[in-house]
């Protein structure tokens, strides 16, 4: 890469003074070309033995030609070997050679270039040799093996082939070794899952591991935690201890509440402290250098089993839960029925129902209860009046209340007159009136007596009901001469 950079580089700076040689030259190409030994320029028919940068220029096809050229050398050297050890055979690559001679064997090199290589072998009917070797633990030679400093001097050793003998000495110091420790720590939260020779294993407790433990003397895993190597007359033998630090959560159980529709889980996340190392020795401290605390609000709306909920971290940067067991229980539906549109001093009866098996209780404008039946018969009404249903399943304990207006207008006795006129009853979309007197205002009631509407100075005799549910409705009109009249009207699409 640094080569090519090289090269535009140089063809940037170069390409003026080259334009100008060639003046011609309309157009410049870059060739770049790796080989082994040597390479001819199909362009202008010049064999190059040595890697360079070389140009040739064409008025045919008007274009300066440059050519970026690497080239790999061939290797054919002869090696004279003489063996000091044995100097009556001799090991090459795969082939044990017993006799003198020049030999060659095609190779490779590094950048795939096909290579001679030879050597010119001297063998001997006999052989000596001295060695002076320093070894950990113990030394193997010549299938011994010796675990004590020792000097061997001029030992024959026959050829089991018969070819020739050798007579060696050795100088051997054996060195014991001295333990080097070293340490690596790894910490997470609740479970560290480590590897020992293929086999994974789960901690969930602080513990100290070692190579040792968890490797059998001799395996790969032993001798690559254990190596045992002789460097200027020291030997090491190192052993790996994994420091596994368990931190753990904080879970905090909310064991099977019984609640209606939904359960909020709200407050305030916990509060939580950082250390920090006060020296480079790593001693800490417990001094709080940051105090979080985040409210939290969740909402749930069906039963859960063994959720867990993080609401946040706790001091040893862990999460800290609400493990929840939830049951959610539908609230009932109460509804109440009935005529809310009466005439002065007039009573009526209400009646209760609901989705659910409930138990009912009665309430007055007063909220004292009046009743536990399914449905009440009111006093004598001269005014409008509050009336109030509690729904109770009494196996989850989940309620619903509901409330009602009763209505009572002194024109509802002339519901049937022809003063007021409401058109088209049952309604889609809206309602047309007609008065003579004129409308000062009108409301609009629900049958639980809630106003969903209410208009005054009136400037259109039409009402537009699209908002409206269908159902029963309660239309109040007060004149401009002060009569008040009353009609039921019923949105049906």
């Amino acid at each position: 890469m640094k080569k090519r950079l090289f090269i535009t580089l140089l063809m940037a700076v170069l390409m003026p003074f080259m334009m100008q040689a060639q003046s011609n030259a309309s157009y410049s190409e870059v060739q770049h070309k790796d080989t082994c030994g040597s390479y001819t320029w199909s362009l202008n028919g010049q064999t190059y033995t040595e890697s360079g940068v070389y140009t040739y220029f064409t008025q045919t096809h008007d274009t300066l030609y440059v050519l970026d050229l690497t080239i790999y050398p061939v290797y054919n050297t002869p090696v004279s070997v003489v063996p000091i050890d044995g100097g009556c055979t001799y090991t090459w690559g795969d082939t044990t050679l017993a006799a003198a001679g020049t030999y060659t064997r095609k190779f490779q090199s590094s950048h795939g270039c096909d290579s001679m290589a030879s050597i010119i072998l001297t063998l001997s009917s006999s052989a000596s040799a001295s060695y002076t070797v320093t070894a950990c633990d113990s030394y193997i030679w010549k299938n011994d093996t010796l675990t004590s400093s020792t000097v061997i001097s001029n030992r024959t050793f026959v050829d089991p082939n018969g070819l020739c003998d050798s007579v060696l000495s050795l100088n051997l110091t054996i060195l014991t070794p001295t333990a080097i420790s070293h340490h690596v720590n790894v910490s997470k939260c609740d479970t560290i899952k480590y590897k020992f020779t293929n086999t994974w294993q789960n901690f969930t407790q602080d513990t100290v591991v070692s190579s040792e433990q968890y490797a059998t003397p001799g395996s790969a895993y032993w001798r690559y935690f254990h190596k045992r190597e002789a460097n200027q007359a020291q030997c090491y033998d190192s052993v790996l201890y994994t420091h596994l630090n368990v931190r753990h959560s904080t879970n905090v159980s909310i064991v099977d509440p019984k609640v209606c529709d939904q359960y909020r889980l709200a407050g305030t996340y916990f509060t939580y402290k950082y250390n920090y190392d006060v020296n480079e020795s790593g001693d800490t401290t417990n001094t709080t250098i940051d105090t979080i605390a985040h409210d939290y609000d969740t909402i749930f709306s069906n039963n859960i089993s063994q959720q867990k909920v993080k609401v946040g971290v706790n001091s040893q940067n862990c999460d800290s839960n609400y493990v929840l067991t939830l049951t959610i229980f539908k609230s009932p539906v109460a509804v109440i029925e009935g005529d809310i549109n009466l005439r002065p001093n007039t009573s009526t009866t209400l009646f209760a129902t609901c989705d659910q098996n409930v138990n009912f209780k009665w309430f007055n404008a007063q909220n004292t209860q009046i009743s536990t039946a399914d449905s009440i018969v009111t006093d004598a009404l001269s005014e409008n009046t509050d009336f109030s249903l509690v729904a109770i399943n009494a196996s989850t304990q989940c309620t619903d209340t509901t409330k009602v207006t009763v209505m009572v207008n002194e024109g509802i006795a002339d519901a049937n007159s022809s003063t007021l006129k409401l058109y088209p009853n049952p309604a889609t979309t809206q309602i047309s009136l007609e008065c003579v007197e004129g409308i000062d205002n009108i409301a609009i009631y629900n049958v639980m007596g809630q106003r969903v509407m209410q208009s005054y100075n009136m400037t259109s005799n039409t009402l537009n009901l699209g908002h409206l549910a269908n159902g029963t409705y309660v239309l109040r009109v007060q004149l401009k001469n002060g009569q008040v009249e009353v009609r039921n009207f019923v949105i049906a699409r």
